[in-house]
């Protein structure tokens, strides 16, 4: 199967840094289609973290209550009674409401709902339906980080690499060369997590280092993690170098 190849189904279950996201249709003629790389975290169905029940339908407005966060035309977050409630705006839709999660307060189930015109935008018009992608950005990867924080992890903006059974994260900011030294350490034969992103999770042995499917440029997105062994602060220099830091300049 190709890049550009889409798994086309009315339920879905994917895995992100352990956590298990599983998609539902309520109405017959809506589907799923899930891309590349977002396919590769595929999962047989399993008892996952997050049931999400998803429609094709005019987003409602957003109930009262108080507003958590806002980022002007991307996404907002209202709390309302015990729930949450997230909108998701599009510029091609004039940064009207695309689509909306409606959570439960423990992230554990929502309702999302999805413009008809944002599916005709991003997705495939079937014979019988509309195939829809339910795990977008920035909607679905907030979720993954919401869950991670309440289970002690983070997402951290990194590349990450698996060498000798070992994962190691490489923070920098945009710019810094984190895609470059992804390519670099994959030549040498390293399994590359992401160029970009990555999801931390503590275990019995520390941390554990998560791909994710939100890559950087260049495009590296892989399901597999490895034990956390050292977190590297990189930045442009005229030679190559490395400092130990103690843990509050690190922090």
């Amino acid at each position: 199967m190709t890049s550009t190849e889409k798994t086309v189904t009315n339920q879905v279950t994917i895995s992100v840094a352990g956590i298990a996201t599983r998609a539902v249709s309520e109405q017959g003629d809506l589907r799923f289609c899930v891309p590349e790389p977002e396919r590769r975290f595929l999962v047989a169905d399993g008892v996952p973290h997050i049931t999400l029940r998803c429609r094709l339908a005019e987003p409602p407005a957003a109930p009262s209550g108080e507003c958590v966060f806002e980022t002007p035309d991307v996404w907002s977050l209202v709390r309302h009674g015990t729930r949450l409630w997230l909108d998701q705006y599009r510029g091609r839709l004039g940064f009207r409401v695309a689509r909306t999660l409606d959570l439960s307060a423990d992230l554990s189930e929502g309702l999302m709902t999805v413009a008809p015109r944002e599916a005709d935008a991003c997705h495939q018009t079937l014979p019988d339906g509309t195939a829809i992608n339910p795990f977008v950005y920035p909607s679905f990867p907030l979720l993954i980080y919401w869950h991670l924080a309440a289970r002690g992890g983070f997402g951290l903006h990194a590349s990450g690499a698996i060498l000798d059974g070992r994962a190691f994260a490489f923070a920098g900011v945009s710019g810094a060369g984190k895609s470059t030294l992804s390519e670099i350490l994959a030549a040498e034969g390293a399994t590359i997590l992401n160029d970009d992103r990555l999801g931390v999770v503590p275990d019995q042995e520390g941390y554990r280092l998560y791909g994710n499917p939100w890559h950087g440029t260049a495009a590296y997105a892989s399901p597999q993690s490895g034990p956390l062994r050292a977190v590297f602060f990189i930045e442009h220099g005229d030679q190559n170098g490395a400092e130990r830091l103690a843990h509050f300049p690190a922090v």
